[in-house]
């Protein structure tokens, strides 16, 4: 019997969840299947590692909003 090694290709956006330390915002149904070497590459690459990296600081002001909203009572409950 031949098994083929199947290739998940993760959205950026998730990939920057898990750079910027956000993890564990992401849904619970897709922090379960990222694998832990995943997790670990993800967060140690550098923020200039592609091309068009200046958008990078952006999402990660956007994304810094988006964890202090949700650990936020207050925000959770005026949203």
């Amino acid at each position: 019997m031949s098994y083929k090694n199947i290739r998940i290709s993760w959205d950026t956006s998730v990939k920057y969840y898990v750079r910027y330390g956000l993890y564990s915002n992401l849904p619970k149904e897709i922090q379960n299947q990222i694998p832990k070497t995943n997790i670990h590459r993800w967060s140690n690459e550098s923020d200039d590692k592609y091309l068009g990296c200046e958008v990078a600081k952006f999402i990660k002001d956007e994304l810094e909003l988006i964890r202090q909203t949700g650990e936020s009572r207050n925000a959770k409950k005026i949203l």
